[in-house]
């Protein structure tokens, strides 16, 4: 090819890319211009939009910077808007502006009705749901949701032994085939996230799909592509205008669809089962009043409210199945990596007697354990050191108060949004908030600064302290006394007053707050208890070649992930005599 034909192609490619560049252009401004109704103009009034500008289009720029620099614009917004009781906007390209309140507006949130805001619309129109899984029903009963309270909150004691279970078989049969003898004079080896996820992923699918399928690799191994696939390409549509999102949807769906598609294949047989038992059970209490129970577990409930609305069919329970996954999956996964390398850093503190939290939290597993009525039994590998890995209930897990903290401080800094409480306004005369004289019209999306940047109602709220909701079991197993809590700040524990990560409590919004608050809370929080306490009990950690300081996340739009390359990993080896 010659330099003349080369030169033209690169002038052909950068006029395609400018006509492109043009083209957004136009349609964002005729996409802000049909989103200028009278309600519309108000909400823009009263609350500023953060990284405007006066040059006409200026908002074309500060939705490009929203999208690479949010959390930055979260935490000067707050500071500038939130703390005096206003409300700020963030340009969301597509998707309009995400209004941002002051924490003054959140009790009026809290008590709010289903009929006026949602949760569900709020992620089914950030991620474009509607659009990358094209199910009308799915969106429109997504009774799956009520489930994860009726099937699995209520019957958390006996689904904590599965969890527990899966768990332990897991580490046994991924991770510990990898690390060395413990005669070994080091002994440490790194953690693979992606092994580290596949036990997420196990544990998980033990609840929804049960054993054995929840070990089927392959299966698994789609169910995260599927997680994946959904989120992407829900970031991508959101970069179309509405007008043009119908006519992408069915490529955007294509892919998504077909993993559906092999799944069921894959789950027909279980599935099929638990129809025909639901079927021949219907039948036997119609015909002689027989009381035999079916499975009690979350796939025979979810069968069994599938048949009641007219779906009891292999493709529609896949499919819920399928968003169960992707609810809790992308969740958990990256909750477990945050913990755990905060577990293994080191943390300035008042005393320098502390500088990881893993000795506080083992005495505290082991206080508890002392406190058990049920005594654990040890697994094989362990037996020789502290037998005291698995058997734990519920109860037990309750009491491990500390380690709620703990988790409940990684989510406030290092969940997966920046934002809180992300709603969307779903009633048709709009949501209005008295408590700041506030309208905000139909469709639109409201959410709160994320606690990181919340100092109204906590003391430095960017510092990492695990202890920040609750001093662990072994200082408060008696009662609270202020000898107790003097003794844990000289330690340099600073709590603020007991709370619980699954509460919803109004000082920790990760998992939402009120009656909207996150369904599978109090199953999330038992799988992440579980597991670190494994973890705990049975190895020793560090960050990646014997670092202090983890690795900070990295951030797009709404999002903020774990890095996964070199040095951002933890290690473990199995926990020594010396070490006990």
């Amino acid at each position: 090819m010659t330099a003349r034909s080369h030169s033209h192609s690169a002038t052909k490619s950068k006029m395609l890319v400018t006509y492109a560049l043009l083209l957004a252009v136009a349609l964002l401004l005729a996409q802000r211009l049909s989103a200028n109704t009278t309600e519309y103009k108000k909400l823009k009034e009263q609350a500023a939009l953060y990284g405007g500008s006066w040059i006409p289009g200026g908002w074309v720029l500060a939705g490009i910077k929203a999208f690479l620099y949010v959390p930055e614009y979260i935490r000067t917004g707050y500071h500038e808007y939130n703390l005096i009781g206003k409300p700020f906007r963030v340009p969301n390209f597509f998707r309009g502006d995400i209004v941002f309140l002051p924490s003054s507006a959140l009790k009026e949130v809290r008590s709010a009705s289903s009929s006026k805001i949602s949760n569900v619309a709020a992620i089914i129109d950030t991620l474009a749901i509607d659009k990358v899984l094209i199910n009308k029903e799915l969106q429109m009963h997504p009774y799956h949701i009520d489930l994860t309270h009726t099937a699995i909150t209520k019957n958390l004691a006996s689904i904590v032994p599965d969890l527990e279970d899966e768990i332990t078989h897991a580490f046994n049969t991924l991770i510990e085939p990898k690390l060395p003898e413990i005669e070994d004079a080091e002994g440490w080896t790194k953690l693979e996230w992606e092994d580290l996820k596949e036990i997420m992923d196990r544990t998980a699918n033990r609840t929804f799909v049960g054993f054995p399928q929840c070990r089927n690799r392959k299966l698994l191994r789609i169910v995260n592509d599927f997680t994946s696939s959904v989120v992407t390409t829900g970031i991508i549509m959101g970069f179309f205008p509405m007008f043009l999102r119908a006519y992408i949807a069915p490529f955007a769906a294509l892919i998504n669809n077909l993993r559906v598609k092999r799944v069921e294949r894959m789950l027909a047989g279980i599935i099929t089962q638990r129809l025909e038992l639901a079927n021949q059970f219907k039948e036997r209490v119609e015909d002689v009043g027989s009381q035999q129970e079916l499975p009690n577990d979350f796939l025979q409930a979810l069968v069994n409210t599938a048949i009641e609305h007219g779906e009891g069919n292999v493709s529609n329970i896949t499919l819920r199945i399928m968003v169960m996954d992707f609810s809790s999956i992308h969740t958990t996964n990256n909750a477990i990596q945050n913990c755990l390398l905060n577990l293994a850093s080191t943390h300035d503190y008042q005393s320098s007697r502390l500088e990881t939290y893993v000795e506080e939290l083992r005495t505290e597993l082991l206080a508890v354990y002392a406190d058990s009525d049920v005594k654990p039994k040890p697994t094989s590998y362990s037996q020789s050191f502290h037998g005291k890995t698995t058997g734990w209930t519920l109860n037990d897990l309750q009491k491990l108060v500390g380690l709620d903290s703990f988790i409940g401080e990684t989510l406030r800094l290092h969940y997966l949004n920046p934002g809180s409480v992300l709603r969307k306004v779903t009633a048709d005369h709009g949501f209005d908030l008295k408590s700041i004289d506030l309208h905000l019209p139909n469709h639109t999306i409201f959410a709160f600064a994320g606690s990181e940047f919340n100092q109204e109602n906590y003391e430095k709220p960017k510092q990492f302290n695990g202890f920040r909701s609750s001093l662990p079991y072994q200082y408060i197993k008696e009662q609270e006394t202020i000898d107790a809590i003097e003794l844990a700040r000289r330690h340099g524990f600073t709590p603020n007053g007991r709370t619980s990560t699954n509460t919803g409590h109004s000082n920790f919004l990760s998992f939402g707050t009120g009656r909207h608050a996150c369904s599978g809370r109090f199953y999330a929080v038992a799988a992440l208890k579980l597991m670190l306490k494994h973890v705990l009990l049975n190895y020793d950690v560090r960050l990646e070649g014997g670092r202090k300081s983890r690795p900070e996340c990295k951030r797009f739009f709404l999002y903020q992930l774990p890095y996964e390359g070199a040095g951002t990993r933890i290690e473990i080896r199995r926990r020594r005599k010396t070490s006990q």
